[in-house]
């Protein structure tokens, strides 16, 4: 009824009748067209060649492999448009222009164009229909707030130094700084920045679990957008460690796509692994999306190391940076101390005693002699300290040493003295990229009293002794993993292995009067060990071996000496019939350094042994010598010997770092 009503209507009407048919006809060749296009953008022939380009691959994570192909270390199922887009760059590439395609005219934050903004600028660099439209991205509102968040002009790859107390971060840390006054300096303008951090999802607080899903990809890596200042406080507040800030030289452009990257992360996760891909592999992975040229995953080694991240960018010529140093807490506390008299010192240590009231301390005759000046030395150097040694407690309000640091400020505010500028040197020794290689390779000739000539070769995964070049390096804490031992002997051609270690820690700061901490080291791995021959099965057996220090470290000038109480553990069927043997005892390190490239140093221990027996004699001593002078900055060669009752070495050895 109602079509023939119509028709009746066109036939009475033909004007009305050529209108409408007009109408149908365009509407239809509109939509024609736009398919056609759509399809022509889908289709069209470099749709492959935009899937194998290195900033495509760069921007959904991929890995290559010889075998596999390629394979995307993103977790999350939200990070992928294909069902096979894990494994296919060209299936992801497809899939995704085809939801920006249907979704460019009806944009909202859940849209696929606001939830990959770096995807939308890499393809609309390449297809002129999103080209266009790249306008639409003004619409993703909560992006655009990100954004405006950031309001980057410059960022930074800052690197926290070593933190050997603790496990996840005894080889320091890096992250993303993002900078908004970039030219200015000072923490009023670090308030204002924002820090992008990757770091695991930890899941248990056993000791044991960690180390095992840290090396195994058990936890959950994830990236965090936070101000900087809770970084700054985290690192170099409460942990005592210095930052140092390499500013990269990138264009608006590349801090857009940096920007919009990180923007991204928020849909995926990643395996986190401890010693591959960690915080310095996925801070490099976001800055290659940048600007895939400079290829800096593919040129770190497969091991990263925080530091290597740094001299990866460091020895990017396409890429310049500008260093700037952030003081410890710590350090300047040290610094102020070091400023003040011996009678200064006396009233401070009074201040930095809780028992003792600060009214009375103001009231004591030695407080009321000294100087304006002299008491806002005192002040500041309290008020550091106390920052230094209670960086927690002083936030909350009922806490007694926040108590007691208002009131130090409200004294020090009625000096009407101006505080002196803190000046704190950049240690020039300390800077991390002019550090030595993390890899090292040994190779030397030998002679030891109960075998003829052998051939020393080693390697060790990472990553510093105490005799290695010091420059860029700490020099009062070590830390070793993965280190094997082969020796050749000629006396029975045979190549044997004399050590493996796991892990090899030394912390030995020298005692300071306000500033003590114990030394202690700690270390596990195989070795042979060696008893008499003629009453010990295990003549040069291999035994497992755990060993743990605590003492305490003096310095007196170039001489560095550690005292420790030392006990160890070794573990294996032919040392004794109960299979194991325990020592503890004293042992002392000595060492002194010459200029900047030598050192020489002497390991004393005697340790008695439990069970012992008539057979294997219950004193086990040991005196080792060492020196070492560094050619270069990756190369040093050097001498050691070993004195114990059952066998007497000398080595000389030539080391190359990489």
């Amino acid at each position: 009824m109602l079509v023939s009503n119509f028709l009746g209507v066109l036939l009475k009407h033909p004007p009305f009748y050529l209108f409408s048919l007009f109408i149908l006809l365009s509407f239809g060749a509109a939509l024609s067209h736009a398919t056609d296009e759509i399809e022509s953008e889908l289709y069209r022939p470099n749709l492959k060649e935009l899937s194998e380009k290195a900033q495509w691959l760069n921007l959904i994570h991929y890995q290559k492999s010889f075998l596999r192909g390629h394979k995307s270390l993103a977790q999350g199922e939200n990070f992928f448009f294909s069902k096979n887009g894990k494994t296919s760059p060209f299936s992801e590439l497809e899939k995704t222009l085809q939801a920006f395609i249907h979704e460019i005219s009806a944009i909202h934050n859940d849209s696929s164009i606001c939830r990959f903004p770096a995807r939308f600028l890499y393809l609309s660099k390449h297809i002129p229909y999103l080209k266009e439209r790249r306008y639409q991205l003004q619409k993703c509102s909560e992006f655009q707030a990100f954004k405006s968040r950031l309001n980057a002009e410059a960022v930074a790859l800052v690197f926290s130094s070593y933190y050997i107390n603790s496990p996840a971060s005894a080889y320091g840390h890096t992250l993303l700084r993002f900078m908004k006054s970039p030219d200015k300096s000072g923490e009023q303008y670090q308030l204002l920045d924002y820090a992008v951090n990757y770091s695991a999802n930890v899941t248990t607080t056993n000791d044991f679990l960690y180390a095992f899903y840290g090396l195994t990809g058990f936890f959950q890596g994830e990236f965090a957008v936070m101000p900087y200042f809770y970084k700054l406080r985290e690192y170099s507040d409460y942990e005592s460690r210095d930052l140092w800030s390499y500013k990269l030289d990138l264009t608006n452009d590349q801090i857009n796509m940096l920007i919009s990257h990180i923007w991204e992360m928020r849909q995926t996760h990643f395996k986190y692994y401890y010693l591959t891909q960690n915080c310095s592999y996925h801070m490099l992975s976001i800055l290659d999306v940048a600007n895939p040229e400079w290829n800096l995953v593919q040129r770190n080694p497969y091991l990263v190391i925080p530091v290597d991240t740094i001299k990866t960018i460091v020895e990017t010529k396409e890429l310049n940076w500008e260093l700037s140093y952030h003081p410890s807490k710590l350090r300047e506390a040290m610094t102020r101390t070091e400023l003040l008299k011996k009678n200064e010192l006396r009233l401070l240590k009074k201040f930095l005693n809780k028992d003792q009231p600060v009214e009375d301390i103001f009231n004591e005759k030695s407080w009321r002699e000294l100087t304006p000046e002299s008491r806002a030395n005192v002040l500041d150097a309290a008020i550091d300290m106390i920052d230094f040694r209670h960086a927690q407690d002083v936030l909350f309000t009922h806490q007694q040493w926040h108590q007691r640091k208002s009131l130090i400020l409200l004294n020090r505010s009625r000096l009407g003295v101006s505080a002196e500028p803190l000046v704190i040197e950049r240690p020039s020794s300390e800077i991390p990229h002019l550090g030595h290689g993390s890899r090292r390779f040994g190779i030397g000739l030998g002679h030891g009293s109960e075998s003829d000539e052998y051939l020393e070769i080693s390697y060790r995964l990472s990553y510093h002794d105490l005799y290695d070049p010091p420059q860029g390096h700490f020099q009062n804490s070590s830390i070793e993993m993965g280190k094997l031992n082969l020796r050749y002997y000629n006396d029975d051609n045979k190549l044997k292995v004399e050590e493996f270690t796991i892990l090899n820690v030394h912390n030995i700061p020298p005692y300071q009067t306000l500033f003590f901490s114990p030394s202690w080291n700690v270390g596990l791995g195989l070795e042979r060990y060696r008893q008499d021959s003629s009453t010990s099965e295990c003549q040069a057996c291999g035994v497992f071996k755990a060993n743990f220090g605590i003492g305490a470290s003096f310095q007196i000038k170039k001489l560095h000496t550690s005292l420790f109480l030392q006990s160890e553990a070794l573990f294996s069927k032919k040392l004794n019939r109960r299979g194991f043997r325990l020592a503890t005892g004293p042992k002392l390190h000595a060492q002194w350094q010459f200029g900047d490239k030598t050192k020489i140093g002497i390991k004393m221990s005697a340790l008695n042994a439990w069970p012992s027996s008539e057979e294997t004699n219950s004193l086990k001593y040991q005196i080792s010598p060492t020196f070492r002078r560094g050619i270069s900055r990756n190369s040093a060669f050097g001498a050691e010997a070993s004195f114990e009752k059952y066998e007497n070495n000398a080595t000389f050895l030539y080391f190359h770092y990489f």
